[in-house]
């Protein structure tokens, strides 16, 4: 059977929901994907019988370009895929056919520029090199929740293991608390000071319509009643992924946010979630911090391309 490609609605597809609770992580939730609504647009990979595969795309245009990327604030294209065939050659044939179908998405903007990635789980990107793509590996860090908390905690570098207990004997109280308010104050100071691009009207509609209790945990630092630092994890039964961080320049202390996170994995292991993602890690100076955690780096590939 030859596969074909299909736009979906997700918020009025029950169909999409199932496939993304199954096969998807918390990227591919219909909630998050219905933030995303207004700049993105979601696919299903199929055959006469089944779906394949699902992703999202971030569509705009800006200057006459049509930017084919990632939605905002996600590490990856929300990509799932599940071929149920036994034989092997069956399931590179309908691979290779699901990839080139997503390469003629592109073809009918003559003024284009790609840049997406996919999950950590996908390797075979040869289609995108054939034509013409360029295709690099990204890293990000894992962190294995089956092992013990103990071990987990022996893993993490003396560095990070000093401030965090320097941040406990100044007196710095961390609390698990869903507060999207407090975390955007955080986050949005941060960025600014850094003058890191962003969108505020997603950032707000993340935090606000999308964060709950049961896809989400936040923990904030606090020193003399004071916060000073926060992180926030989204996740689902299978994943969890740092989403967002910041702090306060003006009470800033070295083991604040380690201890956010720190608190993060430990309730993310009581969950019984399976692996914590720090949803990538190319600065330099936040792949050295994220890397103090003690995980695994992990390569995710990007595809880019421009067409000008």
């Amino acid at each position: 059977m030859s596969l074909r490609l299909e736009k979906i609605d997700t918020k009025h597809s029950p169909q999409y929901a199932q496939w993304a609770d199954v096969h998807g992580d918390i990227f591919s939730d219909p909630s998050w994907i219905q933030i995303q609504a207004d700049s993105s647009c979601t696919y299903v990979l199929r055959d006469d019988s089944n779906w394949l595969g699902c992703f999202t795309l971030n569509q705009e245009t800006k200057w006459g370009i049509r930017l084919f990327r990632n939605p905002h604030f996600s590490p990856h294209i929300c990509w799932s895929w599940n071929h149920a065939a036994h034989k092997t050659t069956s399931q590179h044939n309908s691979w290779k056919a699901a990839m080139d179908l997503m390469i003629g998405i592109f073809k009918n903007h003559k003024l284009s520029k790609i840049q997406f990635s996919f999950p950590t789980h996908v390797n075979d990107l040869q289609n995108f090199i054939w034509k013409g793509f360029h295709v690099q590996p990204k890293y990000t860090y894992q962190i294995d929740l089956h092992s013990s908390f103990d071990l987990i905690l022996s893993q993490i570098s003396s560095s990070h293991r000093n401030h965090f207990n320097k941040a406990k004997k100044d007196g710095i109280e961390w609390v698990i608390q869903h507060s999207p308010q407090e975390m955007e104050i955080l986050v949005t100071s941060t960025f600014k000071r850094k003058r890191k691009k962003y969108h505020p009207a997603y950032l707000h509609n993340i935090l606000n319509n999308f964060c709950n209790e049961e896809n989400s945990m936040m923990c904030f630092a606090s020193l003399e009643g004071k916060v000073i630092a926060g992180a926030t994890v989204i996740f689902n039964r299978k994943k969890a992924y740092l989403l967002l961080s910041g702090y306060h320049a003006d009470n800033k202390h070295g083991g604040a946010g380690i201890g956010c996170i720190i608190h993060l994995i430990e309730s993310c292991q009581k969950r019984q979630i399976p692996l914590f993602d720090f949803e990538g890690s190319m600065i330099p100076e936040v792949e050295v911090y994220f890397r103090g955690f003690g995980g695994e780096i992990k390569p995710y590939m990007s595809i880019t391309k421009n067409i000008l």
